[in-house]
């Protein structure tokens, strides 16, 4: 189907130079829809599943990627009386917490503690005392074994990684649902991960965000070169340092543990700066001059 804003005498002549502006990628890749929030039925445990591979989510830098991935925080006081029952009072005290996903740090002299609870599930959790740090069910139950009064910290996070939005709109149809469809696959691996999933759901889901991504540079690439770009050189420079973001989430995944939580942080920081900055620059290139796969009217298709 020919788009709207394509002149016959402006398209493309190549095949697949014309797929990749009006159309995006081919049928041959496989893009998904977001999935629906997954809702725990009761009764459950309040403890995943999967919780112990899924901790792997709490060894790297977590405060720093909930920075990133924080809606909203605040702290109470609270009270451990040595039983999995306050550790479960504990995550129900979030606001809310029924319907959200929530980083639940625990303080106290010589303890802290990270809870990953997604609707009022913990998912994954971390204990750091003076003797250690432990993940996983032994970090719940020591934490349930505690007698103390402690500091909570809710910090509320985002459902999505990466919200595509008209602001992050190139101009170019095809190239805008690649980003879409980026943007998709990216969110289904973070709701994936916080939501406790299978280690053979995470493999399938990462190779699917490499694929996509590693096609859309390609695609991506072929069309600056096609018009001449004069800054392609520099936007090639930036996909190599995404694509080395990209192997490190991979590399950090072998099949044993879950990637920390900062590796797919630092992937998506490192997406979203390219599309707001040098995506956008070959955008408003490509209207300045007037070349006519570009539409400066395209955001409000996605409004």
């Amino acid at each position: 189907m020919v788009l709207g804003f394509f002149k016959r005498s402006s398209r493309p002549k190549d095949p697949e130079l014309r797929r990749i502006v009006e159309q995006g990628f081919g049928d041959d890749i496989v893009t998904e829809e977001a999935p629906y929030p997954v809702i725990l039925v009761k009764p459950y445990n309040f403890v995943s599943r999967y919780i112990e591979e899924n901790s792997g989510l709490l060894r790297g830098g977590v405060q720093e990627a909930a920075k990133y991935l924080s809606v909203d925080t605040y702290s109470r006081e609270f009270r451990l009386r040595g039983s999995l029952e306050d550790v479960r009072r504990l995550v129900k005290a979030v606001p809310g917490a029924l319907s959200s996903v929530n980083l639940v740090v625990v303080d106290a002299i010589g303890v802290r503690a990270y809870l990953l609870s997604y609707y009022a599930v913990i998912t994954a959790a971390r204990l750091e005392t003076e003797k250690g740090t432990t993940y996983g069910i032994e970090a719940v139950t020591r934490l349930a074994a505690m007698n103390r009064g402690v500091t909570l910290s809710f910090i509320e996070l985002r459902e999505q990684a990466l919200r595509w939005e008209p602001r992050l709109s190139v101009y170019v149809e095809g190239l805008d649902k690649e980003h879409m469809a980026l943007a998709t696959s990216l969110n289904n691996l973070y709701k994936y991960m916080l939501v406790g999933s299978p280690r053979e759901e995470l493999a399938e889901r990462i190779g699917l965000v490499s694929k996509l991504c590693r096609q859309h540079i390609e695609d991506e690439e072929k069309v600056l070169a096609a018009y001449k770009y004069p800054e392609l050189d520099r936007h090639q420079a930036e996909h190599r340092a995404v694509t080395r973001h990209l192997s490190l989430l991979e590399d950090s995944y072998d099949g044993r543990e879950t990637p920390p939580l900062e590796r797919l942080v630092e992937l998506v920081r490192i997406i979203e700066n390219h599309l707001v900055s040098s995506d956008k620059a070959y955008a408003e290139w490509m209207i300045k001059q007037k070349i006519p796969i570009a539409d400066k009217n395209l955001p409000q298709k996605y409004g």
